[in-house]
């Protein structure tokens, strides 16, 4: 649901920080320039917390992260300190255990959750499913006109904007994990559009209203998303057909169409996509939609010592996990993609 925030913080001071001992504060300073770095920065569990010399602070890093850390939760090619250090977020991460990472840093760190304020946020999901991740990746052609770059030391496709980021990441790939695993995220570098939707402060992901208005959000940018579909069976397309097909998975012919002659090209790949493809986009959809209401619901822990209001939990105690989900989530995801198969689902527009 929640990963990366950074927020300026309120409710405690300088002080309160640098008297919490697992706190190191450390500053820098340039040996060519002289230049000091009016900055003090403490690592803790892949966490930033950050004084600067005016008074103000910020704290900074993966909250999904972070609860792993305190559960000590790792991936399952992360066989040293040195490769758990850098963090693992490929497994589920709920609302419950949201809340749990939220009063942590309050009670810990003395955060007011009602007075910081978030600056930069990433909201996102991974999705279990049976297709190919990497085709998926593939054929990520364009979001409202901007094209998926691939970078190239990671599996994954970002398409930029001036306030956010579309990403997409092969999760599977890169923690050494069995299931397939698509994790889609939006990553506000300006807070602008999520302070619309009434998200402000830390105490604000707490909010299950305004989490409801995050999931629309995900899947909203989801639908605008040009996708070729790889499930189309090109060998029974006509000639004509298949010459349309070679264009239109194909990033560079959508790109250089001007945005207002865009929709016939658009009507004419989706009506091909319709009569001969497995509707994967619509399957994905429909899981984003899934997982994110399962995770809104259920407390999913892996700590036999957490504490849930609820009686609704699913509790895992295992110091390393080899899989992304729960048995419960897997279930349900299996039978959503069953389903999926013998009904008519219905298309999302773009």
């Amino acid at each position: 649901m929640i990963d990366y925030v950074k927020a300026e913080v309120y409710g405690c001071s300088p002080v309160d920080w640098t008297n919490i001992s697992h706190l190191e504060f450390k500053g820098s300073h340039s040996t060519r320039t002289g230049l000091i770095d009016h900055k003090k920065i403490a690592n803790y569990f892949n966490l930033k917390f950050i004084i600067y010399d005016s008074g103000r602070m910020y704290i900074a890093g993966s909250l999904h992260k972070y609860y792993n850390f305190l559960q000590n939760i790792s991936a399952p090619n992360q066989h040293n300190n040195k490769q758990r250090e850098k963090g693992f977020n490929g497994n589920q991460f709920s609302y419950t255990q949201l809340s749990f990472v939220l009063n942590d840093l309050r009670s810990k760190f003395k955060i007011d959750l009602n007075q910081s304020i978030l600056r930069n946020i990433e909201f996102g999901l991974n999705i279990s499913h049976h297709f190919d991740t990497e085709k998926i990746l593939e054929n990520l052609m364009l979001h409202k006109g901007r094209e998926f770059n691939k970078p190239l030391s990671v599996s994954f496709r970002e398409a930029t904007h001036s306030q956010h980021w579309i990403k997409c990441y092969n999760k599977s790939l890169q923690y050494g994990m069995k299931d397939n695993l698509l994790r889609f995220e939006i990553k506000y570098k300006k807070m602008k559009q999520i302070n619309y939707l009434g998200i402000i402060y830390l105490s604000d992901l707490k909010n299950r209203n305004l989490l409801k208005k995050v999931k629309r959000e995900l899947l909203k940018r989801w639908n605008e998303i040009l996708f070729y579909d790889y499930t189309i069976t090109e060998n029974q397309l006509n000639e004509n057909e298949k010459l349309l097909i070679m264009n239109f998975k194909n990033p560079l012919f959508w790109k250089g169409i001007k945005s207002n002659h865009l929709d016939r090209p658009k009507k004419r790949y989706y009506e091909l996509e319709s009569k001969y493809s497995e509707q994967l986009k619509e399957k994905l959809h429909h899981l984003i939609n899934e997982n994110w209401e399962t995770l809104n619901k259920r407390c999913v822990t892996f700590d036999r010592f957490f504490k849930e209001e609820s009686n609704n939990c699913v509790i895992i105690d295992h110091s390393t996990i080899g899989s992304t989900l729960t048995h419960q989530i897997i279930k349900e995801n299996q039978y959503n993609l069953n389903t999926l198969n013998n009904i008519k689902i219905t298309r999302y527009g773009i």
